[in-house]
């Protein structure tokens, strides 16, 4: 469409980055959001739509907390950045929700592959299993620590300035 049209050209303008390699850059994000979703998935979370084709996924995550709300303020306390989502005929409000979103652009561009984001989807998974868990916790925390460390902002393959 028009719209997508105009958001990919802006986004690419934004990193400054020529079609081809834009292109290759989304074919990462892609490669990343199944890899992050199979993490999940390895942890015994619930993918709503049982996998991804596009840069983001949606779990189920009421099998191991009360809500989605809970789990993006849990996951938050460890460093993981993800929102609450609706799920299809989700019971619970929009304030509280069944799922939360995950995505793969910002650690794409912070240049993590595919085990990276697996990793990062297992991590997930760890942190709802053991919610009340404070030492495995604390593990979880440094590990998204070194990951953070290991992929400052912004990645050498999709920098502007090279």
């Amino acid at each position: 469409t028009g719209q997508t049209d105009r958001s990919t050209r802006k986004g690419r303008e934004a990193m400054d980055m020529s079609p081809k390699e834009y292109q290759e850059y989304q074919k990462q994000v892609l490669l990343n959001a199944k890899a992050l979703a199979q993490g999940c998935v390895d942890e015994g979370l619930s993918l709503v739509s049982g996998g991804t084709d596009t840069h983001l996924a949606l779990v189920k995550v009421t099998d191991f907390v009360e809500s989605g709300r809970e789990a993006e303020l849990l996951l938050e306390s460890v460093g993981i950045v993800t929102n609450k989502n609706l799920i299809p005929f989700d019971t619970l409000n929009s304030n509280l929700t069944s799922g939360i979103r995950i995505g793969s652009p910002l650690m794409t561009t912070r240049g993590a592959k595919e085990n990276e984001m697996r990793n990062i989807g297992r991590l997930i998974g760890r942190t709802l299993k053991n919610k009340d868990n404070e030492e495995e916790l604390n593990k979880i925390r440094n590990e998204v620590d070194k990951i953070t460390d290991k992929y400052p902002m912004f990645a050498e393959e999709w920098r502007v300035d090279r």
